[in-house]
């Protein structure tokens, strides 16, 4: 996250077999103009179960997220926020990826 420091991703496709797939719109800077920086985007919370750190977008409105503790540190997921209605239900939260370089390294150009 230090490397790319938010923004548009060059490519923004995530697609893996067996899984949705999804089009990035943007990561949040971890410092920069608000309110779409990262501390700002998280600091009064969100709708994700616990440990898990808000670090981007969909271009319809997903919010992506990065595991912070636990058995999810590293990983990469994404929640479909239709599905979205309780703070601590993980069937919404979807699985992107084990590790952020690993992840960024999967996208597609459009």
């Amino acid at each position: 996250m230090l490397t790319t420091n938010g923004g548009f991703p060059d490519h923004q496709v995530f697609e893996e077999p067996g899984l949705e797939s999804l089009v990035v719109r943007s990561l949040h800077p971890l410092g920069g103009p608000m309110p779409f920086e990262l501390k700002n985007m998280n600091i009064h919370g969100n709708d994700f179960p616990k440990g898990l750190l808000e670090i981007g977008d969909s271009v319809c409105g997903d919010p992506l997220a990065l595991g912070i503790t636990g058995e999810h540190f590293g990983k990469v997921y994404w929640q479909d926020h239709e599905q979205a209605e309780d703070p601590e239900d993980w069937s919404c939260m979807n699985w992107m990826s084990d590790d952020f370089g690993e992840f960024m390294l999967s996208l597609k150009s459009l």
